[in-house]
């Protein structure tokens, strides 16, 4: 009985020693699968912008008209890096018009958002949240979406167009 008894304690340390090692294999398993999923959420960075970073600018042509000098609109548009932010400024002046603004900036290498977010000089009509352009990418040149801003010259003025 004794050598039986001793094949069971023998069976039972066996038994307790691959449930051991099974528990620490799932818990170095864990430990991994944790490390792995900080890491890649830490890596996983959001679209960009930075290829945006510039000054851009557009001019209206003016209306044809007999006044002289026919007015003209000039929009100049500069995105810029502060910080880890990516920041824009819009300015359109001309014709009885002087408007400077701040612009939140959403989108991604082939296309930049301006969100309107606040009024740099008091003469803005737009409305926080107001998207008004978008910049798009196509081949070499970049489109203009005309959103809550549109050219201020025309009756009809185009709704995308190489603009900037």
């Amino acid at each position: 009985m004794l050598g039986h008894s001793a094949k069971l304690w023998s069976l039972a340390a066996t038994t307790s020693l691959m449930n051991r090692s099974i528990l620490l294999y799932l818990s170095a398993f864990k430990t991994l699968l944790v490390i792995f999923v900080l890491l890649s959420c830490k890596t996983r960075q959001k679209p960009s912008i930075d290829s945006w970073v510039g000054e851009y600018s557009y001019e209206e042509e003016p209306l044809d008209q007999a006044e002289v000098p026919a007015p003209s609109m000039l929009w100049e548009f500069a995105v810029a890096k502060s910080g880890d932010s990516t920041l824009g400024t819009l300015d359109v002046n001309g014709f009885q018009t002087f408007t400077k603004a701040r612009a939140q900036l959403t989108g991604d290498s082939s296309a930049l958002y301006v969100i309107f977010d606040r009024d740099l000089d008091g003469s803005s009509t737009w409305k926080r949240g107001d998207t008004l352009f978008v910049l798009s990418r196509k081949e070499k040149s970049t489109i203009t979406t005309w959103k809550r801003a549109t050219p201020m010259l025309r009756e009809n003025p185009p709704k995308t167009c190489e603009c900037f």
